[in-house]
Parts: structure tokens; sequence; C-alpha cells
């Protein structure tokens, strides 16, 4: 028995975070790699150089790692037939909905997502609490995207019944 193409589930986009979010870590990261480098030639003893060089890592480490890592945990997966957010890189949580149960694509965006087209896509799903996934980028073509896929979906179960008692 063949598949039809309808059946099988493709993946339309996996969407991150707007990448606008490592800007102000980057430069962070650029300022102390500058600061060590001054004060490691000011500094007279190697122990300090040393308590500098330690200093230096773990603000990286707080200021630059920790925001990349949250930016590579967090995701969303848009299929043919279901959406799936993903997020956290220690723990991972992951929700999928699927398309037929989505009742409405809301955007929402500050002034600075608007400014570089993003904003955050709340997916309504009737339950008590919708899914929202924060800084998309290009959020207007995402929304009109998912918005489209859900309008399908909701075609295509409505179609099912009719379609199933013609062949009876």
């Amino acid at each position: 028995m063949t598949a039809h193409s309808e059946d099988r589930e493709y993946v339309i986009a996996r969407i991150r975070p707007h990448l606008r979010l490592l800007i102000w870590p980057s430069f962070v990261a650029v300022a102390i790699a500058t600061g060590y480098g001054l004060g490691f030639g000011l500094l007279p003893e190697s122990w300090m150089r040393v308590a500098l060089l330690v200093l230096a890592l773990a603000l990286i480490a707080v200021l630059w790692l920790a925001p990349l890592l949250f930016w590579l945990g967090n995701r969303m997966i848009v299929t043919t037939r279901r959406v799936v957010f993903e997020q956290g890189m220690i723990t991972r949580t992951r929700s999928e909905i699927a398309l037929v149960r989505i009742h409405e694509v809301t955007v929402r965006a500050s002034a600075i997502q608007a400014l570089f087209g993003s904003g955050d896509i709340c997916v309504g799903t009737g339950a008590e609490r919708d899914l929202v996934m924060r800084d998309v980028p290009k959020v207007a073509l995402v929304q009109a995207a998912l918005s489209e896929l859900v309008q399908r979906s909701a075609v295509a179960i409505g179609r099912q019944p009719r379609e199933s008692a013609r062949w009876r």
C-alpha cells in the first residue's frame, strides 16, 4: 500500500530565537578578553595573572556561555502535522501540539523586537495556557505559515469523513 503525500509528515521550519539575543553577551565577552589582556600586562605577580585568568573565564562562562546555551537550547519545529517546542539544555522540556488542535496564532512584539522583525509567537489551543516561543525571527512570515498550515489541516480533517463516506 502506498502512502499519499498528505499522510507523510514533513519539517517545514526549524526556528531558534533571534540571533540578536547574542549581541550583548558577545560584546561583553570581547570586553572581558580586552580587560584580561590589559590587566595581564599590568599585574606584577604570576599568581595575580592566574587569578585574573580564572576571573575572566568565570565571567565569560556566566555572561557569554550561559546565554549561548540558552539560545541553542530553545527552538520551535514546524511540521506539516504539528508544532514542537523544545526548551533547555540540561533539563529538556518538549511540548507538541497537533495543528488540528491550534485555534489561534498570535504575535506580540516589543518596540525592539519590531525593529528587528522578530516577536513572540503565541499558539493557542483552547487549553489552560498558550505555548509561547520568544523572539522568533521573521515573525510575520512564521505566523502566516502557521496560520496556513492550521487552516489546511482543519480543511483536511473536515474533508475526511465525506471522502470516507463516499467509498462505503
